[in-house]
């Protein structure tokens, strides 16, 4: 992190309590954006999503040592193509968290979680959209932001006090 003035420094880790807020955030705004985006996507925009289930299936598949990078890039791209196609500016929001803090915080939860229970969520998340389910893609996408919050509570163990987001409690 650079800043102006005094130099460049090593940017924080991310502590409990603040990957906290920002879990409560994605449960609001991300299952808003997904319900949205259930009653505005298009075909291609639901291929591009199978595309990148498909890939994200195959990196989990391979077996032995997952890159981690690799599955933060794909459920990156996954996430943005919904948020997308919510057609929302709303997503600016998201743009202000999505990058070094959720990037750290998705490393904390491939190391705590099977992939594969992230793939078959997206599959859930995939289909509500595909069959233009407003309620079921919120749903969904809420679930699929408690298990990552679920797996970021657990890697923290031991750091530090829990810490809960007030969405974490309904959907």
């Amino acid at each position: 992190m650079r800043r102006r003035g005094r130099g460049t420094y090593v940017a924080p880790l991310t502590t409990l309590e603040e990957a906290a807020v920002v879990y409560e955030i994605r449960f609001a705004l991300e299952g808003y954006l997904a319900e949205r985006a259930a009653e505005r996507i298009e075909p291609p925009t639901v291929g591009a999503l199978d595309d990148l289930e498909r890939e994200f299936e195959a990196v989990v598949e391979r077996g032995g040592s997952v890159d981690v990078d690799v599955l933060v890039r794909i459920d990156t791209a996954f996430h943005w193509t919904i948020y997308e196609a919510a057609d929302s500016d709303l997503t600016s929001i998201l743009a202000s968290y999505w990058g070094r803090l959720l990037r750290e915080l998705s490393h904390r939860v491939y190391a705590s979680r099977e992939p594969a229970e992230f793939a078959a969520q997206h599959q859930r998340i995939a289909n509500a959209l595909r069959n233009r389910s407003p309620t079921e893609a919120k749903t969904a996408m809420i679930d699929h932001i408690r298990t990552g919050w679920d797996a970021v509570q657990a890697s923290y163990a031991g750091e530090a006090t829990p810490a809960t987001p007030a969405g974490a409690s309904h959907p």
